[in-house]
Formats: C-alpha cells, sequence, structure tokens
C-alpha cells in the first residue's frame, strides 16, 4: 500500500513531536512549543532550511497542520479538538487504547 504521509511521533519524557513526511515535505510540529517547521525534501535533504515562516509556503504548511489535526483527533493525550492543534498536552508513556489513529 502506497502512503502519500507517513505520520510519526517521538517522546521524550515531558517533550513530544509529531511529524508527516511525504516526497515532498517534512512537516514537524512541536507539542509542548506548538513549533511548527517545514523542509522541502525535494531541495533540502538535509532539513537545514526550515520554511514554515515563509509566505510562498503557507497554503502547504495549512495543508500539513490541518492533515495532522485530523490525525490526532482522537489521541488521547488530547492534542486536537477537529478543529486545531492543542500546544502543552503531556505525552502519554503507555496509551490505554492503542490504535487510536484511524
Amino acid at each position: 500500500v502506497e502512503r502519500t504521509l507517513v505520520h510519526g511521533e517521538h517522546a521524550f519524557k515531558e517533550d513530544s513531536h509529531h511529524f508527516l513526511v511525504s516526497n515532498e515535505y517534512k512537516y514537524i510540529w512541536f507539542s509542548q512549543t506548538g513549533e511548527e517547521q517545514l523542509f522541502d525534501m525535494k531541495n533540502d535533504r538535509k532539513e537545514l532550511n526550515n520554511i514554515a515562516k515563509e509566505e510562498s509556503s503557507k497554503e502547504i504548511l495549512s495543508y500539513h497542520r490541518n492533515h495532522l489535526i485530523g490525525l490526532l483527533v482522537n489521541s488521547e493525550e488530547g492534542y486536537s479538538d477537529g478543529k486545531q492543534l492543542i500546544v502543552g498536552q503531556l505525552p502519554t508513556d503507555v496509551l490505554k487504547k492503542p490504535g487510536y489513529l484511524k
């Protein structure tokens, strides 16, 4: 099965970040600070130039943010209410209901 976006999460103690990766872009959202990063994977494979704040990246940033909002709407940690990402929610070491991403 080919996927256009792959979701992942890294957590260390109370810090975590979620990411979406495709052949074209990598989007990262830091759940404790709300910081967003966006990298052009075709032209910046080493992820040296964060384009999240560039006006020309506004639409692609919004697309990735909205996709993550949808993925995390049922997360136990409460990272999303279905309309926005919620900053400051603590990651859970062991989830009570595995497979919450539908």
